[in-house]
């Protein structure tokens, strides 16, 4: 999954909908340049736009604003995540499942298991890695990663 900035991001949701940037500068009330800059460049999303004129661009591009900040974290790049914390910080995984409260040793190794923790564990472990774990649950139910429902469950 690509990493799309804000603007770009915007900008395909404005195309999709067939807008104009002429259109939405009308709706927000700011100039044409104004808006086109708002897709051109991240800062002009958020340094630029007052809260009132960004919860009107999200309502008129139908897009929640934290999806429109959340890039979705795959599984793989999550496992990663945690593994380069341990590293950094130069702990074991013991050491860490003691922080944490959960165990992971296991899920190290086979990342699909992380599938089968709770949101509470999966919001423990986001937030010692400093990760967004709405973006963690996008990115793994975004993913091909994640089990189909048909598929036959293999627990030990």
């Amino acid at each position: 999954m690509s990493h799309l900035s804000y603007g770009h991001r915007i900008q395909q949701l404005r195309e999709k909908k067939g807008l104009s940037i002429e259109q939405m500068a009308i709706t927000l009330d700011i100039s044409f340049e104004w808006y086109r800059d708002i897709e051109a460049y991240d800062d002009e999303v958020v340094e630029t736009l007052s809260i009132h004129q960004f919860i009107k661009l999200c309502g008129v591009l139908q897009v929640d604003p934290v999806e429109l900040f959340s890039h979705p974290i795959s599984l793989t790049s999550f496992i990663d995540t945690i593994k380069e914390h341990l590293e950094y910080h130069k702990i074991t995984v013991s050491d860490f499942e003691e922080q944490v409260g959960w165990e992971i040793a296991e899920i190290l190794e086979n990342p699909s298991l992380l599938l089968k923790l709770n949101l509470t564990a999966l919001m423990d472990l986001c937030r010692y890695t400093n990760t967004n774990w709405v973006a963690v649950l996008s990115g793994v139910s975004l993913s091909s990663e994640t089990p189909k429902p048909n598929q036959k469950n293999n627990n030990p």
